[in-house]
């Protein structure tokens, strides 16, 4: 089998998540042939009840203020809500490779952005979920705002170490 890009990333993540919790459980899930879009290769159960959904970015898309970029598609959304029915304890792991930061989000906190982003009458069709990442600091996310340059929405902060113990806090 050939190396991918997203197996380097994607292994970031999983790692951590292994040397958080030795003898964890890890499958791939693939996802999307039931919601019609290609399978996903972004989706994991982890010990058979919690759902991760890996996105990377590579590079700073401005490097002055540290910020990395994820793009959510109408495809993304639906793999994210099948996996919420499957896994019902569902987080999101993006990871910032320039940065060394993997950004942890729970479903609801997503859902949150998504939700503040519809509601400006923005389009959700394709939209940037955005990590800002100083140094030394906690982790911005926010979405970008579609008719400002640098705008946010529904910006929250996110723990750099929230990254993978979030996974396995009892609700």
């Amino acid at each position: 089998m050939r190396i991918q890009d997203q197996h380097y990333y994607h292994g970031a993540a999983l790692l951590q998540v292994i040397e958080y919790k030795p003898g964890v459980s890890i499958d791939v899930l693939k996802l999307g042939d039931r919601i019609g879009h290609p399978r996903s290769h972004d989706t994991y159960r982890v010990d058979r009840e919690i759902g991760l959904y890996v996105k990377y970015a590579t590079t700073f898309f401005d490097t002055e203020n540290r910020l990395c970029q994820f793009k959510f598609e109408d495809r993304n959304i639906d793999e994210l809500g099948e996996l919420q029915e499957v896994t019902p304890k569902t987080f999101l792991a993006l990871v910032c490779e320039p940065a060394s930061a993997i950004c942890c989000l729970s479903f609801d906190e997503f859902a949150r952005i998504y939700a503040e982003r519809s509601k400006q009458g923005a389009s959700t069709k394709s939209f940037d979920v955005v990590v800002e990442a100083p140094d030394g600091e906690r982790l911005r996310v926010f979405a970008r705002e579609a008719a400002k340059r640098g705008g946010r929405q529904a910006e929250i902060q996110v723990p750099r170490a929230a990254f993978p113990s979030k996974l396995f806090i009892r609700l």
